[in-house]
C-alpha cells in the first residue's frame, strides 16, 4: 500500500510509476478526485511490451481494456471526481472508428455519465497523407463522472470558461500602453 502524505491540510502529490492495472488496486478507496489521462491509442504506436494497452486485436477489445481500467478505478474516485478522458479516433483503410463513441457508450454501461465531449482543437495537427479526407485537426476529450456523483460533483463554469479579453488586458500582460497595441498614438 502506498503511504500519502499531508503539509499544512494539503495532500503531497505523489508520482506512482507502473502498471495502471497494477497500480489502481493498491490506492486506497475513495482518495481520486481528478481524473486527467491520455491511455494509447488503438494500433497507433508498438512500445515493444507485451501487456501494452493499445495493441490489442481489435478496436473492441481496446475498449473493453479501457473500460476495464475503469472499472477498477471506479471504488477509488470519490463520489464527487470528475474524469477527463483524452482518446483518439483511429482509422482502418478508408473509415473512421468511433472508438471515443465506443468507449463512451461501455462507460455508460459501466456506471459513468458522459457530461460532454471537449473538442479538442489542434491547430498544429500532423497532416495527413491522405486525399480522400478531411486532415484530423482535433482529439476527443471526454468529460464523465460517476452515475452516483452526478448530482454532487464540483464543476465551475466560470473558472474554466474562456474570458472575453480587452486591450487593457494585453496592454497589462505584455507591459505596454494600450496605443502601442493599435499600433496609433
Amino acid at each position: 500500500m502506498f503511504t500519502f502524505k499531508r503539509a499544512n491540510g494539503t495532500w503531497i502529490p505523489k508520482v506512482i510509476i507502473g502498471d495502471v492495472r497494477e497500480v489502481i488496486p493498491r490506492l486506497p478507496d475513495g482518495l481520486v478526485d481528478c481524473v486527467i489521462t491520455s491511455p494509447p491509442y488503438w494500433m497507433q504506436r508498438d512500445h515493444g511490451h507485451p501487456r501494452q494497452i493499445g495493441r490489442e486485436e481489435t478496436p473492441e477489445e481496446y475498449v473493453r481494456e479501457i473500460a476495464g481500467i475503469f472499472e477498477l478505478l471506479r471504488p477509488k474516485l470519490k463520489r464527487t471526481a470528475t474524469i477527463f478522458l483524452n482518446i483518439g479516433y483511429k482509422y482502418v483503410g478508408e473509415e473512421l472508428l468511433l472508438i471515443p463513441e465506443m468507449v463512451a457508450l461501455e462507460l455508460r454501461r459501466r456506471g459513468y455519465t458522459l457530461k460532454n465531449k471537449i473538442i479538442w482543437w489542434k491547430p498544429n495537427a500532423m497532416p495527413t497523407p491522405a486525399r480522400n479526407r478531411f486532415n484530423d485537426v482535433y482529439e476527443p476529450v471526454l468529460f464523465l463522472v460517476r452515475d452516483d456523483g452526478r448530482e454532487v460533483y464540483y464543476f465551475n463554469l466560470r473558472e474554466v470558461a474562456e474570458r472575453p479579453r480587452t486591450l487593457e488586458h494585453y496592454a497589462k500582460i505584455l507591459s505596454l500602453k494600450p496605443e502601442d497595441l493599435l499600433g496609433v498614438r
